[in-house]
């Protein structure tokens, strides 16, 4: 780029910055076109400055999934007027829109376009070409630094996080202390205070396991201060330790019988295990579980414990059986057959208090007007293959409330959402549900979760008779589009499964399966950045509605599941040779003298649990496992050279896997498998 060029684009920046505050008539020069200056839809109207009577001519579109490049061809189609990007590439090109716009009465264009910046958060500059004017829809740095944006987020979530964990050390003592108070005075020190304590020390069963617990406070206090998290850190649901049967004195069985309900012989078995673990969002919770709980012999043993500790969560409320319990503790009598009723009830209570504390977030996050909540609030909407709970498909809802109440909806189609996300409905059998269409739009709306972001969510509001949607986080979403060159790649293998485009069509399912070489699902994907392996499969590259599109979808998701789940490890996978990776794919290859310096340290780092001892690659081995590879998976491990070579034979996989550390990696079946179904 040269330095006008540059020079340009800084403009541009800063011309879009002083226009937020009104100031946006200062002219932008090109060398090389004549100059533009910032568009204002209210200046555009006869006697304007930027008068141009074309943009009063009316718009028609009802697509999902357009892109912008499709948009603004169509739209100079209708219209004679010349929309473009600059620069000419831009990757706006690509970003693809919901337009749902009023058939009887459609919008004119300048209406379009001015709900259009808002959605895509870019502004129009306006120039005249020769005889009459051109738009052009400027570059963006909403993708800049996204991806150390969204670590300084995520950081700063997991501190609050580590803060609140080691307050489990003090609730815990203060836990040792209550089981030393009578019944009458732990009731007047906690009731209404802190209800999940007052039931952990008034029901049995749950006192026992309190007792068992803090009888361990030494082993709790320890992986509390070293929290030991998957390799390659991530975003693990919680952390634990387990205490070992062996070390159970008859003071832990009998607590543990009375906890769990389990027998003394249970308790004995070599394989049983305590396990205390605490989630992500900082609840406490005691189960007993087997080592293998997949061996038939513990099928029945329902080992789930209660929660200790979950008043470190914002806005916890006990759930109904819990609550049923603690009246039930404090001596209040519930007849058994009168049990199922006052347990719906109190369900009803509490879901009551949560629909008004999320009705009340909601308002906080939408902006509607009066006219367009009481529109909205009234008008029904019957969908097919969905529930109110979960978050709609999108362009389903949004397409839905704007046949049903007229208004136009201009939305950004980045997300790839709901019901046919991998070819055919959520639910499997037929459902259909009644809901307002405020509710169906409602569950866009998501607080911020431990990513840092939103769930994919929207932000969303009405402008006049529009009604306008762009996705949170649009820095982190727009930085994991997946490059064109991946797509073309995807595109390729699909491409000699898939009819002639009049047949395909006709048809309202796909099914193809081919084969995928285990080399190209690491060195493809390992170009990605981390934004494109961890969310370029959820994103949406074309219409949602067509076959086409929707296999496409099945197969991205494919392709990069092992690098979205380990992209340090595929970072390191896609650095190998093709002679390292004939090694992986015979007896293995020694990470102590086989890879490089840079290689060693990526290795490393995929493997490497937060919390725990550094990690050395002294006798380790990356080797394919052939025992998956013949059930048609491809999955890589990282083990010791013994364990390597007893892997040779027919039962050595699975010793294997209990001796040194397993990176297994199950990229995807060896075949891409697609099985789509269009919507209806």
């Amino acid at each position: 780029m040269n330095f006008a060029r540059f020079r340009l684009l800084a403009t541009v920046l800063i011309l879009y910055s002083l226009a937020v505050r009104g100031e946006a008539q200062m002219r932008l020069p090109r060398p090389d076109a004549p100059d533009l200056v910032m568009w204002e839809a209210g200046q555009s109207y006869a006697g304007g400055e930027q008068a141009d009577p074309r943009l009063d001519r009316p718009v028609e579109f009802w697509r999902a999934g357009i892109s912008l490049e499709e948009v603004f061809a169509d739209v100079e189609r209708q219209t004679g007027v010349a929309l473009g990007f600059y620069p000419v590439n831009d990757e706006n090109r690509r970003v693809p829109v919901h337009l749902f716009l009023n058939q009887q009465d459609p919008p004119t264009l300048r209406a379009v376009m001015a709900q259009l910046m808002w959605v895509v958060d870019c502004p129009f500059f306006v120039g005249e070409e020769p005889g009459e004017k051109a738009y052009y829809l400027m570059s963006t740095s909403i993708a800049g630094g996204a991806d150390k944006s969204l670590q300084a987020r995520v950081a700063a979530i997991w501190k609050a996080r580590e803060g609140r964990w080691k307050d489990i050390g003090s609730k815990l003592d203060e836990y040792q202390q209550a089981l030393d108070l009578s019944r009458e005075e732990v009731i007047d020190k906690y009731q209404g205070v802190d209800d999940l304590m007052l039931l952990n020390l008034l029901d049995p069963a749950r006192r026992a396991a309190t007792q068992f617990t803090c009888r361990h406070m030494s082993e709790i206090q320890s992986f509390i201060e070293a929290p030991q998290f998957l390799a390659e850190g991530g975003e693990p649901m919680g952390f634990g330790t387990s205490i070992p049967a062996s070390s159970f004195t008859p003071e832990d069985v009998a607590d543990l019988k009375l906890a769990f309900g389990v027998s003394e012989s249970v308790l004995r078995d070599p394989a049983m295990m305590f396990d205390l673990n605490v989630e992500a969002v900082g609840r406490m919770r005691v189960n007993v579980s087997p080592e293998y709980p997949q061996e038939e012999r513990w099928s029945s043993l329902d080992h789930p414990g209660p929660y200790l500790l979950a008043d470190l969560t914002e806005d916890f409320a006990l759930s109904a059986p819990d609550e049923l319990a603690l009246r039930r503790a404090l001596g209040e009598r519930i007849p058994p057959d009168q049990e199922a009723a006052y347990l719906k009830k109190l369900e009803e209570e509490i879901a009551t208090r949560r629909r008004e504390r999320e009705r009340i977030r909601l308002e906080s996050e939408r902006s509607l007007s009066p006219r367009a909540t009481d529109l909205l609030e009234s008008t029904p909407l019957v969908l097919r293959n969905t529930v109110p709970g979960p978050p709609l498909t999108p362009w389903v809802a949004q397409e839905a409330v704007a046949r049903e109440t007229g208004m136009n909806v201009v939305s950004d189609g980045l997300l790839w959402l709901g019901r046919y996300s991998y070819g055919r409905p959520s639910y499997g059998e037929e459902k259909t549900a009644t809901l307002t269409a405020l509710a169906a739009l409602d569950t866009f709306t998501h607080a911020p979760a431990a990513t840092g972001m939103r769930r994919p969510s929207w932000e969303w509001g009405d402008a006049g008779n529009f009604l306008r949607f762009r996705t949170a986080d649009r820095d982190i979403w727009r930085a994991a589009m997946l490059p064109q060159e991946f797509l073309d790649w995807v595109d390729a293998l699909l491409k000699p499964h898939l009819p002639d485009p009049e047949d395909l069509a006709k048809q309202k399912s796909l099914q193809l399966s081919t084969p995928v070489d285990l080399v190209h699902l690491t060195r493809r994907p390992g170009r990605l950045s981390d934004l494109q392996m961890r969310f370029g499969g959820d994103l949406n590259y074309g219409d949602p509605r067509e076959l086409a599109n929707i296999a496409r979808h099945q197969a991205i998701c494919h392709l990069i599941y092992g690098a979205m789940m380990r992209p340090k490890l595929t970072r390191f996978l896609a650095s190998l040779s093709d002679a390292q990776w004939e090694q992986v794919k015979g007896m293995g290859l020694r990470c102590d003298y086989d890879l490089s310096p840079d290689q060693q340290e990526l290795l490393i780092s995929a493997m490497q649990r937060r919390g725990a001892p550094p990690l050395t690659l002294a006798d380790r081995v990356i080797i394919l496992d052939q025992e998956a590879e013949a059930h048609g998976f491809y999955s890589i491990r990282c083990t010791t050279s013994a364990s390597a070579r007893d892997a040779r034979g027919p039962r050595g996989a699975r010793g294997a896997r209990r001796t040194g550390w397993i990176g297994g990696l199950p990229y995807a079946n060896k075949e891409l498998q697609v099985e789509a179904v269009a919507p209806d």
